[in-house]
């Protein structure tokens, strides 16, 4: 049999199939809030940031749709240097639009929180606030260390070009600090609803469902760490290594 580096397989169908059908499904749920929200007249910051966080989806589906057209997914050794460029300068755009949406993902389900919990409950306030605006600021920092990690910037897909880089592990490791931050964040937005809404004057049934429904950020806490344990071996990916392609 053929090892899967000389088979050229493309993985575009699965690919984007796949993200446009959670496009899609978002589409219909957020369209459904926004319609529930506007009948009762109570449209708030949760409700916008879930809309921006929609509006970063759609874009990562379009972009993911884009580097599909000029083989992102398949091995470089079945693509031309100028396929290969033009994929991965896609794919820088399209890891800066993925990693704001958990930033906004994320500051949708805290302003949900502080909007459930009113004035009370002080210091669950606080520790809501701070996730917002760390996750916000060391999500922001790693879409911005993606560009300008070399200069000039179009080196970051075409090293054909004169330029100067930071050491590959600088990145790496931000990565990894930025990974575990939104770790936590997830872990602490699922489990502090059921601090906050159980001394609530809410009927007990409103109690489960508000402290189920929003524990469910613990699965993507469970996803972010699945993807922090891969993190090490993007530099062995051959659709990133261009060295292996060019001769670097």
């Amino acid at each position: 049999m053929s090892s899967p580096e000389t088979v050229d397989i493309n993985r575009v169908p699965v690919v984007v199939a796949i993200l446009w059908t959670e496009t899609a499904v978002a589409v219909t749920i957020v369209s459904m809030r926004f319609c529930a929200r506007t009948m009762i007249k109570r449209i708030s910051w949760d409700d916008w940031l879930m809309l921006v966080t929609l509006g970063l989806l759609i874009i990562c589906a379009a972009l993911t749709t884009a580097q599909s057209n000029v083989g992102g997914y398949r091995h470089v050794q079945f693509l031309s240097q100028d396929e290969i460029i033009d994929a991965l300068e896609v794919n820088f755009f399209l890891r800066a639009a993925n990693i704001l949406s958990f930033a906004t993902g994320k500051a949708a389900v805290g302003s949900l929180i502080l909007r459930l919990m009113g004035r009370f409950n002080q210091w669950q306030r606080w520790v809501v606030w701070v996730v917002i605006v760390l996750t916000a600021l060391t999500n922001i920092l790693n879409c911005i260390f993606n560009f300008v990690q070399c200069r000039p910037t179009k080196a970051n897909w075409n090293p054909e070009v004169p330029h100067s880089c930071w050491p590959p592990r600088a990145q790496l490791d931000f990565a990894y600090f930025m990974s575990s931050e939104n770790i936590m964040a997830d872990v602490i937005l699922a489990i502090l609803p059921a601090t906050i809404f159980w001394n609530l004057n809410f009927s007990t049934n409103r109690r489960i469902y508000l402290s189920v429904v929003l524990s469910l950020g613990s699965m993507a806490a469970i996803c972010g760490i699945v993807k922090t344990t891969e993190l090490d071996s993007i530099g062995d990916d051959d659709f990133t290594s261009l060295e292996r392609k060019f001769g670097y």
